[in-house]
């Protein structure tokens, strides 16, 4: 399950070219690829993926936001070389 799910939130990041999304928007953005996925979810693989992939916060409305750590930059670099290569 989580390695799906994984696998889609990166894509997601990598797609928008963004450094921070709500789990609501990681949700709708898989959910549209076909795949059911609450909320709920994102948590368990962020949570389990620790903080050096992503961090999880709640902002002042109470929206959780996923921030991925390295920056988006830094991985579509990483990406982008070795695909070349």
């Amino acid at each position: 399950m989580s390695v799906n799910y994984l696998n889609e939130i990166i894509s997601i990041f990598l797609d928008r070219n963004v450094n921070e999304l709500s789990d609501n928007e990681l949700s709708v953005a898989i959910e549209a690829k076909g795949k059911d996925c609450p909320a709920d979810n994102i948590h368990c693989v962020v949570k389990s993926c620790g903080s050096s992939l992503f961090q999880l916060r709640c902002n002042k409305e109470g929206i959780f936001l996923v921030r991925i750590e390295p920056k988006v930059s830094s991985l579509t670099y990483f990406f982008m070389n070795h695909l070349v290569s």
